[in-house]
């Protein structure tokens, strides 16, 4: 290989890891607003349970797709929703308790679009995440060109859900 290809080549890939690094740390900003939204669209508990620490939010620890799955349904509701849910706990003996839940009410056509989004984006994530190295022929010009290109149309994307999330 002739040494000003090996210098295009080398750059080419530095140019896909950086990148990638973009979409990795968006998609992780993504992420972090939506484990945000969902810590506090639902609060219960007791009194005594308020406190800063003893209300360590479900969503903490949830991939992506565990996330999008708790959004769904949960906080984007179709319309028509019944005001009380099934199976929601009984009151328990012992001391007061109190469950506020906040959910927004979309027509289903839109919660349908809404929620085939959000599966697309969760697969955009996984792709990135678990296969793209497999998919992509980094050790060419061509190959790193063309990844480049799925790069920056996935950044497009997670902005795009990102801005629709704020």
């Amino acid at each position: 290989m002739a040494p000003s290809l090996d210098l295009e080549l080398r750059a080419l890939q530095a140019s896909v890891q950086q990148r990638l690094g973009q979409c990795v740390v968006q998609l992780q900003a993504y992420e972090g607003l939506l484990k945000a939204i969902l810590a506090e669209c639902e609060v219960s508990g007791t009194a005594k349970s308020l406190g800063g620490e003893a209300r360590a939010p479900k969503a903490a620890y949830m991939t992506l797709g565990g996330l999008v799955s708790q959004l769904m349904g949960s906080f984007l509701t179709p319309e028509p929703q019944a005001s009380v849910p099934e199976g929601e706990p009984k009151p328990a003996d012992g001391p007061a308790s109190f469950r506020v839940r906040i959910q927004i009410s979309i027509p289903a056509d839109e919660f349908a679009r809404i929620e085939c989004d959000l599966r697309d984006f969760v697969c955009l994530r996984n792709e990135l995440i678990h296969h793209f190295v497999e998919r992509h022929d980094l050790k060419t010009a061509d190959g790193c060109r063309a990844a480049e290109g799925a790069l920056i149309a996935g950044l497009r994307r997670i902005e795009r859900h990102f801005d629709d999330l704020r």
